[in-house]
């Protein structure tokens, strides 16, 4: 009587070994030290790794190249080193690194190691352009977090990745060619919030070692102007005529909701005793030409509170979101109501909105 082998799905494990339990609080402070190094990298010892693992690959050494910040490659250069050496990708490398592991872990303890990494590791979002990171060939610290989960699986469909992930211990990133490997020097300054997106509000959020730079407010890149000009001096007008309403936003987070509520005209939504939530819009532009094309109108809004403690009378503003689906599921009943968004901001369980305050 023949044995009939069980289903791959059904042969997944549901935990991790007493090993991988242990060492995944050492793989994600390794890839945070990593993911924020700006120590000048140690060549050498990349160029041997790299050495070693194309030897693993059967290929032969490549031709090592460095460059000091990304904006030193481009496509153009890199046509003599094709063709190139791939990652086995499947939409993005966060996905097919994930795949890998759910081939051999079952659903709720990839999501469980997902977290602990999300929450340990700084998922920082490249600088890079488009052309450069979302390609077949790179690994970078930006890729930290994926990176630390193919530590932790480490089944052979992550082989490839933890091979040459390896290098990042001593670069900030690589491209990889059949004849060439592109090195990409460390950073000399990198800054970023809470979040772990670039930010700096007095310089640059990145600084590479050839001089060039990145000013980013939040995660979005700006022009260096915005940076250089005190919130106190910045024209509400001219950040209203950026195209992009993702860097008027973050300006506009920069000039600070104190400064726009008395630099701006606002209606108000609702009150509730003192407070009140109050909605700014700032009219768009048609298309005038490619030079010039249209400004989508923004709208935003805000809490305006008011108390009084010990020290006498305060006030704040507070941005808040505007739509439903920028409070998502867990709402209040009623978005344009003052006292329900504060509550929600305040972050009061939906059970208490009814309760007297004292």
């Amino acid at each position: 009587m023949s044995r009939t082998k069980k289903h791959w799905m059904l042969a997944r494990r549901d935990r991790l070994t007493k090993g991988q339990a242990a060492t995944l609080p050492a793989i994600c402070e390794k890839w945070k030290r990593f993911a924020l190094s700006t120590e000048p990298a140690d060549r050498q010892k990349a160029q041997d790794l790299i050495k070693a693992t194309y030897k693993a690959y059967h290929e032969r050494p490549p031709r090592m190249i460095w460059i000091s910040s990304p904006f030193q490659l481009s496509a153009e250069q890199t046509k003599p080193f094709l063709p190139r050496l791939q990652f086995p990708l499947r939409r993005s490398l966060d996905y097919s690194i994930s795949l890998g592991a759910l081939r051999f872990y079952k659903d709720p303890i990839v999501r469980r190691v997902q977290g602990v990494i999300a929450a340990a590791v700084p998922g920082i979002v490249s600088p890079l352009p488009r052309g450069l990171n979302l390609v077949d060939n790179h690994l970078g610290t930006e890729n930290a977090q994926s990176l630390a989960f193919a530590d932790v699986f480490a089944t052979r469909r992550l082989w490839a990745f933890i091979y040459f992930g390896r290098v990042l211990e001593f670069c900030a990133g690589i491209w990889i060619y059949k004849k060439a490997v592109v090195f990409l020097e460390r950073p000399r300054i990198l800054k970023i919030d809470e979040l772990n997106r670039f930010h700096s509000l007095d310089g640059p959020a990145v600084e590479y070692r050839d001089g060039s730079v990145v000013h980013a407010i939040h995660g979005l890149q700006v022009a260096p102007k915005w940076i250089d000009t005190p919130a106190e001096k910045i024209d509400i007008a001219e950040v209203m005529s950026e195209e992009n309403a993702e860097v008027r936003r973050a300006l506009i987070a920069k000039f600070g909701f104190e400064r726009l509520l008395k630099a701006t005209p606002y209606k108000t939504v609702s009150k509730y005793r003192r407070n009140a939530l109050i909605e700014f819009t700032f009219p768009g532009r048609r298309r005038i030409s490619v030079q010039r094309p249209g400004i989508e109108t923004f709208r935003l809004r805000a809490l305006h509170l008011r108390w009084e403690d010990k020290t006498g009378r305060k006030e704040t503003v507070l941005p808040v979101p505007r739509t439903l689906r920028q409070f998502g599921a867990d709402r209040p009943a009623n978005i344009n109501s003052c006292e329900q968004v504060r509550r929600w901001t305040l972050g009061w369980p939906k059970e208490a909105l009814a309760v007297a305050e004292t």
